[in-house]
């Protein structure tokens, strides 16, 4: 469903691209998740799904359609501005209201403690049992991939996938 060939994103002043030749497939109806240290260029990756970051060099697709000529609004969410597990729970819940066949997450867990992390966690896996959405997780925290993803993607400087596999594979 969403295809990154060979996208490179650089950043005027910066000696080097944020991600470079970054080319990977987020199947449709599954949990990605997007792992690495920081400035491996998860969110960058994440954000040119949307157009929320343009692509230097290369093409993102939905569909087989270049997100270039896609409504960019269309393509968003724009969450509130609340604080704690209660603003997630509602992030998670508008961002579904639409009922979008893509849900783009980054760090959506980092900012609430670890029982409200658990519990948004089981909510997330519950509802995509039965939604089965494609959804592409930015995180840190392997534990949580290994939780939510059917895939992860461990990414280095660069955004070069330097491991891809299942929670079996890994």
């Amino acid at each position: 469903m969403i295809e990154l060939r060979d996208v490179t994103v650089a950043y005027p002043g910066t000696p080097s691209p944020a991600v470079e030749a970054v080319s990977c497939r987020f199947p449709d109806a599954s949990v990605t998740a997007l792992v690495g240290a920081s400035g491996s260029g998860k969110t960058t990756v994440l954000r040119t799904v949307n157009r929320m970051v343009t692509p230097t060099a290369g093409t993102v697709s939905v569909d087989g359609r270049d997100v270039a000529d896609l409504d960019a609004v269309e393509l968003r969410r724009y969450p509130g501005e609340l604080s704690g597990g209660q603003a997630q729970r509602v992030g998670m819940a508008r961002a579904l209201a639409h009922d979008p066949r893509i849900l783009l997450m980054d760090e959506p867990f980092g900012p609430v403690d670890p029982v409200v992390r658990r519990s948004l966690q089981d909510l997330l896996a519950e509802l995509q049992s039965w939604l089965r959405k494609t959804v592409v997780l930015v995180t840190h925290d392997m534990s949580e991939a290994f939780r939510l993803a059917d895939r992860i993607l461990l990414l280095s400087a660069g955004g070069r996938i330097e491991q891809a596999g299942t929670r079996r594979s890994c």
